[in-house]
């Protein structure tokens, strides 16, 4: 039997010496590929709403400390509240930062970024929306908090509401443009499959124009097919739920928002949006509106600094909204021009009066001031397109 050598110990392959970890390395490519791409294509893999909150969220550090009038809230004040017409009657600059969607815990980290890039506003514009601060965010608006806020914003909204499980969640998501855009990857997917698009990259190319020409609100065309009428599917049924009550993570958040603005010695104008004639009748009825503004009128007794515009009573024909809930270009503009006049009267005429306005009527003041609405940002874009293709 012939006898067995023991290997010299340069004849035995050395392992984790001088070697890179090929495997390993090869992986994080192509994480960082994938990721890459997915930001490279975002348009491809994003909804309207997230792209929203990812753009907006950079605009109270450009643009807030330029202007004096400050708008904040979700997309009632961003398509009724315009910057334009409501700069020129008060003479003072205006910028629109509400969301679409907009919580209170988004409208107060946008209030906060402004005055941490330097402004000093003469007054802010906020709306609470009863149906927004009725439902839980944390879980409602989870898919976009990740594209807004940074990850200390994160780690405040989620201790104060003891949810370390949604944290943990809004860091992968913050991290992984995967993660966060799991969903519209896996409807993109299935869209592919049977030849179509979900993309939203045009329609988004036009909002961002829309909210360039329009200080950061935007304008909704004209929309004939609106019948006034309530639908009873999607999340209309929201709209009725009683007894109403505030969630109590966006009652913080709504304090939080009125104090930070007290501490700067900035007054508040609270509106309560208009809302086609159909809605506000059936939450009458129902006693919603009476339970929300219960607790409107007990914010307004605790800070001496806010307004409320009341404009649920001003009945807007249904050809002045493009669905239950939005006003179209004409109803922004009539809105704009009410709130115009009881902020003037507080802020230039100086004048004391209630703390509790109803909105002035102004539906039948001509526009002065053009504004461009979505269907003509959408048509802009299409030409500019057109001259780059020839």
């Amino acid at each position: 039997m012939s006898e067995e050598r023991m290997p010299d110990a340069r004849e035995v392959p050395q392992i984790g010496r001088g070697r890179w970890p090929v495997g390993l390395l090869g992986m994080l490519a192509l994480i960082v590929g994938v990721e890459s791409f997915l930001m490279a294509h975002d348009g491809d893999f994003t909804t309207l709403v997230a792209s929203n909150w990812r753009l907006e969220g950079a605009a109270p550090a450009k643009f807030a400390a330029r202007n004096e009038i400050l708008c904040y809230g979700d997309s009632m004040v961003k398509f009724g509240i315009q910057p334009k017409i409501l700069g020129e009657k008060l003479g003072k600059k205006t910028y629109n930062f509400a969301l679409y969607c907009g919580s209170a815990a988004s409208s107060y980290y946008m209030l906060k970024r402004s005055f941490d890039s330097g402004a000093k506003p003469a007054a802010v514009i906020v709306d609470f929306q009863p149906e927004l601060i009725m439902g839980n965010s944390m879980n409602i608006l989870s898919r976009v908090y990740p594209e807004l806020l940074s990850f200390g914003e994160l780690a405040e909204m989620c201790w104060k509401a003891k949810d370390p499980n949604h944290f943990g969640e809004f860091v992968v998501c913050k991290i992984l443009p995967s993660a966060r855009k799991r969903f519209e990857i896996r409807e993109s997917f299935n869209a592919a499959t049977q030849g179509q698009s979900v993309s939203v990259k045009e329609k988004l190319l036009a909002s961002e124009r829309n909210w360039r020409v329009n200080r950061g609100a935007e304008v909704l065309s004209k929309y004939p097919y609106f019948d006034g009428q309530v639908p009873t599917t999607g999340a209309y049924p929201a709209m009725f739920w009683t007894p109403w009550f505030v969630e109590p993570l966006n009652e913080q958040y709504v304090e939080k928002f009125l104090k930070l603005a007290r501490s700067r010695n900035v007054p508040v104008f609270w509106t309560l949006q208009p809302n086609a004639p159909a809605v506000d009748a059936q939450r009458e009825q129902i006693g919603y509106n009476a339970q929300y503004e219960a607790y409107v009128r007990k914010c307004q007794a605790r800070f001496d600094n806010l307004v409320v515009i009341d404009g649920r009573h001003v009945n807007y024909p249904k050809e002045l909204f493009t669905d239950p809930v939005h006003l179209d270009k004409d109803g922004a503009t009539a809105c704009t021009l009410g709130v115009a006049e009881v902020m003037k009267a507080r802020l230039i005429d100086h004048q004391d009066g209630p703390r509790w306005v109803a909105l002035p009527d102004h539906r039948n003041e001509p526009r002065s001031i053009p504004l461009e609405d979505a269907m003509e940002s959408s048509l802009a874009i299409k030409a500019e397109q057109a001259k780059v293709r020839r």
